[in-house]
């Protein structure tokens, strides 16, 4: 009996302290195991506001005042017009507040948060801010004034009894910050059959026909989905095997076409290091997430990766040291690729190439109002988290995670018990 109880003891000081427990064999050809990718969730965010009727009576997370939609990939608060929202909070820690003399652009209209690469979008009348979230705190990388182009011009229409009817947006769109799409179709990962879809015979912007159901190169298609973006000017319509692309100059719009992303895989990346070779498969770690077609790299420290390839043609390159990549992020389902680097965040979207659409600084300091100030950060001391990670087989398999302060408590008890386990001993011996 004394030896199983010492032996018992010895596991659990082995849980308690453990190294990543591995067999000895070696494994460094095959495939990484796929991890679920961490993602933000709406009960991390406060949204405090107030209806003009009633200015002191601040509400929190009061869903009448706002219509909120989730996708599981981003969700978003769209306010009513007689709403104004006050302040935003994460984690309870301030992002953004109304400053009467200070806040000159007003109240946001929409909060848009991408959840798998954790951003958060404050949409104002003239101005769009763009914060990166960490799990503790969202810092404000960027802010871009609004586009010539706006989403309110777009008109869906479809035909009733030879009568073009205007769909209600509302049913159809999804805003996902840096793009807002019309889906037409109730399935989202898989090609829908023509029967399956609503209908869009007409699509126009400011009352000016763009595109017309049988008059384009789309023939007898209609379109599965359509795309908004804003940050480079485009109206996007989706037919499963072809983009027909609308961009604006400012004036006019100029029509072009390409292949689609439908059918594209992981393996058409390509993660090039030294000497123009691929980086090997020691380097990174796959990451799956449940929503969308998405998945990412994420690169271990002693990784380097110089440059990284779509079907073979290049789209990024580090140029020098501090561009060295920590998270290639890629979503098929909405033509997104992320690249997070130790000093910028990178973004970009799918035309007939990845585009870049967006990039920021992530080493700037959290800041939470209009008026752009520094504050002292200082990161909260419990942050690290010890990974508990034992292989069955040859599978890595990851038991849980605990905080420091945690891991205190658990020695603690541990301690304890030992302490009563020895008693008990001396008593029975006796």
């Amino acid at each position: 009996m004394s030896v199983t109880v010492f032996r018992c003891i010895f596991l659990y000081i082995l849980f308690l302290f453990p190294k990543n427990v591995v067999d000895s064999s070696s494994d460094s050809e095959e495939e990484p195991f796929p991890t679920v990718g961490k993602i933000l969730s709406p009960e991390s965010f406060k949204v405090f506001t107030y209806t003009e009727n009633n200015l002191n009576n601040l509400k929190e997370n009061e869903d009448s005042h706002y219509r909120f939609v989730n996708t599981g990939s981003s969700f978003s608060y769209e306010f009513n017009s007689d709403v104004k929202c006050n302040e935003v909070k994460y984690k309870d820690r301030l992002i953004w507040i109304y400053l009467p003399k200070e806040s000159e652009n007003g109240f946001p209209e929409k909060i848009i948060v991408d959840s798998h690469i954790f951003v958060v979008f404050l949409v104002f009348q003239d101005l769009l801010k763009l914060y990166k979230c960490d799990e503790n705190i969202c810092r404000l990388i960027s802010e871009k004034q609004s586009s010539e182009l706006n989403s309110s011009k777009l008109g869906l229409y479809t035909t009733d009894l030879e009568n073009l009817v205007k769909l209600d947006p509302s049913k159809i769109q999804n805003n996902h910050g840096f793009e807002i799409h019309y889906n037409l179709s109730d399935q989202t990962n898989t090609l829908p059959d023509s029967n399956e879809l609503i209908k869009c015979t007409e699509i126009q912007y400011s009352y000016q026909t763009l595109w017309k159901y049988g008059l384009n190169e789309s023939g007898d298609k209609y379109p599965y989905k359509v795309y908004f973006n804003s940050f480079i000017g485009a109206i996007i319509l989706d037919f499963q095997k072809i983009y027909v692309i609308y961009k604006y100059d400012g004036t006019h719009f100029h029509s072009s076409s390409t292949d689609a992303l439908y059918g594209s895989t992981e393996s058409e990346f390509k993660l090039i290091g030294e000497n123009d070779l691929e980086i090997t498969k020691t380097e990174y770690e796959i990451i799956k997430y449940p929503h969308d077609n998405a998945f990412a790299f994420q690169f271990k420290q002693d990784s380097r990766c110089t440059e990284i390839r779509f079907k073979d043609k290049s789209f990024w390159k580090n140029l020098n040291q501090e561009q060295v990549p920590e998270l290639l992020y890629i979503n098929f389902s909405k033509r997104l690729v992320m690249i997070q680097t130790q000093v910028s965040f990178l973004v970009y979207t799918y035309t007939d190439r990845w585009t870049l659409i967006f990039e920021g600084n992530t080493q700037l300091r959290d800041i939470a109002d209009d008026k752009p100030q520094e504050i002292k950060h200082e990161e909260p001391k419990d942050i690290t988290k010890d990974e508990y990670v034992f292989r069955l087989g040859k599978k890595p398999f990851r038991i849980m995670e605990f905080s420091s302060k945690t891991k205190t408590i658990l020695v603690l008890i541990g301690i304890f018990l030992l302490f009563l386990i020895i008693v008990c001993l001396i008593i029975f011996i006796k």
